[in-house]
């Protein structure tokens, strides 16, 4: 399956490793640039969305990596809340690394977000 990782840019370290641990069980993973990259170039939050759209377009699925954050925990913030929307929208597989914060959960469900307990091997 192609993934691409998903998430809050303060975890894009902890991304590679998922990265890393998807190839090892066989899916191919289309890598999110870094907010670096983005700040180095001098792109915007726009053209991160717009590299993420065409990303999306190449993918089976998207993994939310939701670490916790700011002392919340499974983190979700509003940029990743809407590439799970554009992910939904483009019918794509939604897998989520934690729980599903209780903020959301009700929509999340709705739209077929499955949790996979950080367990790698549940993302089918």
């Amino acid at each position: 399956m192609k993934i691409i990782v998903i998430g809050s840019m303060e975890f894009h370290q902890k991304f590679l490793e998922l990265e890393k641990q998807l190839k090892e069980k066989g899916h191919e993973v289309i890598a999110q640039f870094s907010a670096e990259f983005y700040n180095q170039a001098n792109k915007t939050k726009k053209d991160a969305m717009n590299d993420f759209n065409k990303s999306l377009e190449k993918v089976d699925a998207v993994l939310v990596a939701n670490y916790s954050k700011n002392n919340i925990d499974n983190y979700i913030g509003i940029n990743t809340l809407m590439e799970i929307g554009m992910a939904f929208n483009k019918k794509k597989k939604i897998f989520i690394l934690k729980n599903i914060p209780q903020n959301c959960g009700e929509e999340f469900r709705a739209i077929g977000v499955k949790e996979i307990n950080e367990n790698l091997d549940n993302i089918k």
